[in-house]
């Protein structure tokens, strides 16, 4: 009997003991004592039943997190690392509170939104002087706070862009698309990435395939489709698939005729190339794209005439010599107005080289000067 007293006893004061570090470490928070509070909240929750008690988890994450956003050095140095403790002694609350009002929980929560806050605040800070890599951290940290919200998601995947972390961009990418999140903007860079970064071909297919069902009437997607189908040798495809879009989007319907245009130039087929850049042109004569392959084209028939012509013998050039260089003029002479209104459209530097040789060659002195 008297031995289990004794025991009795024991228990009885460790108790008393255990719960005199709880109260002391709230008492010397109250009173901003924080390494006392810090060394009493420690000793406290190092016990194995503490860690069911709600009220000391609640006052860990409040100790740490005072300690985090101090500006003294000498109490922001006795946790220098504070905010996983503090993320962890707020979710532990709202864990262990079985409390009909739930109090600590309710309080715990409140505190879990400002975390998330300073956490994301600091994330953007650090961006700000080029610390990616703890940009993401924060950022991360942010997404396992609140796994519904898409601001840390979304501005998470372009930080770890930017931080060469692109396996942690595409899991932002894939979970905002997943949560309902469809902006064009993700499925842009996760094609970038799966293709450009990681060279990942059958992924990056996926990803264009996603694209086209979210976005079907997008240029880009559709040309990026058209452009692996080719890659794969499916041109029967990449044809069937544009010439499906012309019919269901007539409003593009001359970008998808350009596309086909151009998907035949690649192949060697100039005669059906010529045709699909002549219905782009059908369609809006003034279209950059289709004016220029126009007239790029007509210009590489006219070099064919002018290489014969610079191989011909003198008996050759007798024959028909003069009517090639008709014939090769003609298609010069034909191609500078497709060239021209390419130009019109946009000053770039290789059209305009191609224009002043054609000048050049027909004495065209007032349109050189014009273009100079």
């Amino acid at each position: 009997m008297k031995k289990l007293i004794i025991a009795l006893l024991t228990i009885v004061c460790a108790m008393q003991l255990s719960f005199a570090q709880l109260t002391n470490a709230i008492l010397a928070f109250e009173n901003q004592e924080m390494k006392v509070a810090k060394e009493s909240i420690d000793k406290y929750m190092s016990k194995e039943k503490s860690l069911l008690d709600p009220k000391g988890w609640l006052y860990k994450g409040k100790i740490y997190q005072f300690i985090s956003g101090s500006d003294k050095p000498e109490i922001k140095g006795l946790a220098p690392e504070p905010t996983k403790a503090i993320i962890e002694a707020y979710q532990k609350t709202v864990e262990t509170d079985k409390t009909k009002l739930q109090e600590y929980a309710k309080q715990a929560k409140e505190m879990l939104e400002v975390v998330w806050g300073l956490v994301f605040n600091d994330g953007i800070k650090k961006y700000q002087e080029n610390d990616f890599k703890g940009a993401l951290d924060d950022m991360l940290t942010c997404q396992n706070l609140k796994p519904t919200d898409t601001l840390a998601y979304t501005v998470g995947a372009s930080i770890a862009i930017q931080a060469k972390d692109f396996a942690a961009a595409k899991k932002s990418y894939y979970t905002l698309i997943a949560n309902g999140n469809r902006n064009y903007t993700f499925y842009k860079n996760l094609l970038y990435i799966t293709s450009e970064e990681e060279k990942n071909t059958e992924e990056a297919f996926k990803v264009v395939q996603m694209g086209r069902a979210e976005f079907p009437n997008d240029a880009m997607f559709m040309a990026q489709e058209v452009n692996m189908y080719i890659a794969s040798g499916k041109t029967k495809e990449a044809v069937e698939k544009l010439e499906q879009a012309a019919v269901k989007d007539p409003a593009n319907a001359k970008v998808y005729y350009y596309n086909l245009g151009i998907l035949f130039k690649q192949t060697n087929d100039n005669a059906r190339a010529k045709d699909y850049f002549a219905k782009s042109l059908a369609l809006d004569g003034e279209y950059e794209g289709a004016n220029f392959m126009t007239g790029f084209m007509l210009m590489e028939e006219g070099d064919i005439f002018n290489k014969k012509l610079n191989n011909m013998t003198l008996k050759e050039y007798s024959a028909t010599g003069k009517k090639d260089e008709t014939k090769r003029d003609d298609l010069y002479k034909k191609a500078i107005p497709y060239l021209e209104k390419a130009y019109g459209q946009n000053k770039d530097s290789k059209v305009k080289d191609q224009l002043i040789s054609i000048y050049k060659k027909f004495k065209m002195e007032d349109k050189i000067q014009k273009l100079n």
